[in-house]
């Protein structure tokens, strides 16, 4: 009978300080996580997010470009603009010009290169082109490039640089030759660059 007794005892200290065995919800319940918050998630991870999403490290993030990225540029037009003129027998240079076509209005226009081509009677030289822009001065080399089909002197140049009209205004060309002036003298001037929205 002492014996049973002991066994009895045993057996039911036995059931108080048994673990409990892990309760879980229902089947078909939601489940709600109190602690840790935030949930550590490794790996990777796909899923579609609604609403604003808190980062809080240092991620490495991909991007790749799709189509064509425009960070504040404004639109460009292409700008090309071409003259010809004449040295007349007896003149050394054109004070006055020649002007390339005006700006047209509401637009700016930046001038990326110059090309020039001088053709002029054998042993003359094209001693220089000036560029003006209307705030400034650029002079370009000339150089020789032997004689044509006809025994005429050539010279070219092809540079790039900047310079910016404002609406309405143009590009003047002077053009100077020597030692001598006789006969005609024959320019050819092709500027390009872009055209942009003249903004206040």
């Amino acid at each position: 009978m002492k014996r049973l007794i002991i066994l009895c005892v045993v057996a039911f200290v036995g059931l108080i300080f048994a673990p409990a065995g892990q309760a879980g919800p229902p089947g078909g319940k939601n489940v709600n996580i109190v602690n840790p918050l935030p949930l550590p998630i490794t790996g990777e991870l796909s899923a579609t997010v609604k609403g604003d999403v808190n980062v809080v490290n240092q991620p490495t993030v991909d991007a790749r470009q799709s189509g064509l990225w425009m960070f504040g540029i404004a639109p460009r037009e292409p700008y090309i603009a071409e003259l010809f003129t004449t040295l007349e027998d007896g003149t050394w240079a054109s004070p006055s010009g020649p002007l390339l076509p005006a700006v047209p209005d509401g637009k700016q226009a930046v001038i990326e290169h110059v090309s020039v081509i001088a053709v002029m009677p054998d042993g003359q030289t094209a001693t220089g082109i000036e560029i003006y822009s209307g705030v400034g001065s650029h002079f370009l080399a000339m150089i020789p490039q032997g004689t044509d089909m006809e025994g005429r002197s050539v010279f070219v140049t092809s540079q790039p640089l900047r310079a910016y009209l404002g609406s309405g205004t143009s590009m003047a060309f002077t053009l100077r030759r020597g030692p001598t002036n006789h006969g005609n003298a024959f320019f050819e001037m092709v500027a390009t660059g872009y055209l942009i929205d003249d903004t206040p």
